[in-house]
């Protein structure tokens, strides 16, 4: 569980969330950064509301990332001109911030109630919540040290490959999740 709260935070919502403003800035002209990150946390917002309806752990999370991932590495390392599709970054956030709500970013806070007996539920959220504090700044740090250093590239592709590990993982671990239906207790 607690790798699964790690993990969570290292999909890389928590650094897009921190510094939305300064990655829209660096990503797109095509809409003003303000605007582009309270589209975000509108979005996120009513996904997240709407998760409890519809969840789903998937690994289209990862995927924007990758997709993300690929738009910086033709732009920051190629001679392509890419700055006709600026736009190609806002939409790849806004759809890994949509799959997150819906999927894993709900799904750990979930589990947390379900999993643990009354008896220790209060010091398992205790602990969790620690794991996430932990997730979440070591995340932001590592997206703005690897952001100054090396590029955009670099963050994207790491979270999305965090993702594709916490998705490899919850298919194996989290009851109810395994769309074969194999896991032990289905």
């Amino acid at each position: 569980m607690g790798i699964l709260r790690f993990l969570q935070k290292f999909s890389g919502v928590s650094s897009f969330t921190l510094y939305a403003q300064l990655l829209f800035k660096e990503a797109t002209d095509a809409i003003l950064q303000q605007r582009a990150a309270m589209l975000m946390m509108v979005i996120q917002a009513i996904l997240t509301l709407l998760a409890v309806l519809i969840l789903d752990v998937d690994f289209n999370q990862g995927l924007t990332l990758i997709f993300s991932g690929v738009f910086f590495t033709i732009r920051d390392l190629s001679l392509l001109d890419v700055s006709h599709l600026e736009v190609l970054p806002l939409v790849g956030l806004i759809l890994f911030i949509a799959f997150f709500a819906l999927g894993l970013g709900s799904a750990v806070s979930l589990l947390l109630g379900e999993l643990f007996p009354a008896n220790v539920k209060a010091k398992a959220a205790c602990l969790m919540n620690m794991i996430f504090a932990i997730g979440m700044f070591v995340s932001t740090k590592f997206f703005q040290y690897m952001a100054d250093e090396y590029s955009l590239v670099v963050p994207f592709f790491v979270f999305a490959a965090c993702q594709f590990v916490d998705f490899l993982l919850c298919l194996k671990y989290v009851p109810g999740t395994d769309p074969a239906g194999t896991q032990p207790g289905t």
